[in-house]
C-alpha cells in the first residue's frame, strides 16, 4: 500500500476529498503546536498552502509541492505537514534533504500526549526515514600527490569540507559535476549514481618536486665563498718557495764560477778591458760566461719570486679578517707571469 493510500485511509473525511487533502485539512483542524502564536489567519493560510501542495503533489510537480508544504509547516509546525514536505523531496530526488527532514519531524514532535494525527505523523516519519536511509548513493573523494587541505574541492558548484574527503559522503541520485584545485592544477570529472550505488573518485596531481638545492654560482655575493683568506696565502707560500730555490741555484752556479774564473785568471790575461783565452781554454771560459749568467737569474729570480710571495702572503692575512661583503669588495686571484731571457727578469700580473 503506498503512503498517501496509508495516510487517507486514516484521515479520509468523505469520498469527494483525495486523501492527500484530507490528511492536510485534518491536520490543521487538530491540536497544533506552532512557534509562533496561532491565529485564525495563519491557520487559514496554512490551510490553502496545504491545498496548493497537495494539488501540486498529484500533478508531479515535487518542487512546488516542497515549497508549499514547507511554508504551511514553517506557519503552523504540524507534523504531517513536515513528512509531506519530506515525501515531496524524496519524490523529487532529493533524498538527502528528505532525510534531513524526516529526522526535524521526529525531533520536534510536541511534548505530552500527541493528537491521533500526530502519533501517526511521527510513526511515518521514523518508518520511512528507515526505509529512506539506505537507498542514498555515498560517494568518496580520494586526493593522491597532495595535501588534502591545500586542495579545493567542489561538488556541484558546493565546496566540500576537508573532513569529508576520503570517506563516504552522502549526496542525490543523478549527475553530479566535480572539481579539484591545487594552485595551478585544476580537474573537473562528472559522476552519475544511481540510489544504493557507492562510487569512489580518485583526482590524482603531480607529486610535489623537493626544493632544489642552491648551486653556489646562484648565491649572492655576499655568501658566495670569496676568493682570497688561505688561497692567495698558499700562492705567497709557493712563491716564496720558488724564490727560495732560485737563490740556492744562484748562489750554487756562483759559487761554481767564482772557482772557474779563479783557474781561469792566470791562463786568459786581460787586454783592453776583454779575457784573452788561448784556443785551449776557450771551451772553460764560454761555460764560465754561462754560470755568470744562470747566478744572475737565479739571484733575479730569488729577487722576484720571493717578494711576491710575501706580498701575497700579507695580502691573504689581511683579507682574511676583513671579507669583502660587494664585488668591488671580493679580492681577486693574482695573476701572475714571469719571463725570463739570459740577460734580464719580467714580472707581469695583477694583484
Amino acid at each position: 500500500m503506498r503512503r498517501s493510500d496509508r495516510l487517507g485511509s486514516r484521515c479520509a473525511f468523505g469520498r469527494r476529498v483525495a486523501p492527500l487533502l484530507a490528511c492536510a485539512f485534518f491536520a490543521l483542524t487538530g491540536p497544533a503546536h506552532a512557534t509562533a502564536p496561532e491565529d485564525d489567519a495563519a491557520r487559514s493560510n496554512a490551510r490553502q498552502l496545504a491545498t496548493d501542495a497537495s494539488e501540486a503533489y498529484r500533478a508531479a510537480q515535487y518542487d512546488m509541492a516542497y515549497d508549499r508544504f514547507n511554508r504551511a509547516y514553517k506557519l503552523v509546525g504540524v507534523p504531517a505537514l513536515g513528512v509531506w514536505s519530506a515525501r515531496s523531496l524524496e519524490r523529487g530526488g532529493r533524498l538527502v534533504e528528505a532525510s534531513e527532514r524526516y529526522r526535524e519531524v521526529l525531533a520536534n514532535k510536541a511534548a505530552g500526549e500527541p493528537s491521533s494525527a500526530e502519533a501517526d505523523a511521527v510513526r511515518d516519519a521514523r518508518l520511512e526515514l528507515d526505509e529512506l536511509l539506505p537507498r542514498i548513493p555515498n560517494l568518496i573523494v580520494r586526493i593522491q600527490n597532495a595535501e588534502p587541505s591545500k586542495v579545493e574541492v567542489k561538488l556541484d558548484g558546493a565546496r566540500v569540507a576537508t573532513e569529508l574527503l576520503d570517506v563516504k559522503q552522502r549526496v542525490n541520485p543523478g549527475k553530479h559535476t566535480l572539481t579539484a584545485q591545487r594552485g595551478s592544477e585544476r580537474f573537473e570529472q562528472e559522476v552519475t549514481l544511481g540510489e544504493r550505488e557507492v562510487k569512489d573518485l580518485v583526482f590524482q596531481f603531480e607529486a610535489e618536486r623537493p626544493a632544489e638545492a642552491v648551486t653556489p654560482s646562484a648565491q649572492p655575493l655576499d655568501q658566495q665563498p670569496q676568493a682570497g683568506g688561505l688561497d692567495t696565502q698558499t700562492v705567497g707560500l709557493v712563491s716564496m718557495g720558488v724564490g727560495a730555490a732560485f737563490l740556492a741555484g744562484g748562489i750554487i752556479t756562483g759559487v761554481v764560477a767564482l772557482g772557474q774564473e779563479s783557474a781561469l785568471v792566470p791562463l786568459c790575461p786581460i787586454y783592453n778591458g776583454e779575457r784573452n783565452c788561448p784556443e785551449s781554454e776557450r771551451a772553460a771560459r764560454d761555460e764560465l760566461e754561462t754560470m755568470k749568467t744562470l747566478s744572475t737569474i737565479g739571484f733575479i729570480g730569488a729577487g722576484v719570486f720571493g717578494a711576491l710571495g710575501a706580498t701575497l702572503f700579507i695580502v691573504g692575512s689581511s683579507s682574511s679578517d676583513s671579507r669583502a661583503t660587494t664585488a668591488r669588495d671580493v679580492p681577486r686571484k693574482p695573476d701572475v707571469a714571469l719571463r725570463l731571457t739570459p740577460t734580464s727578469a719580467h714580472l707581469f700580473g695583477t694583484f
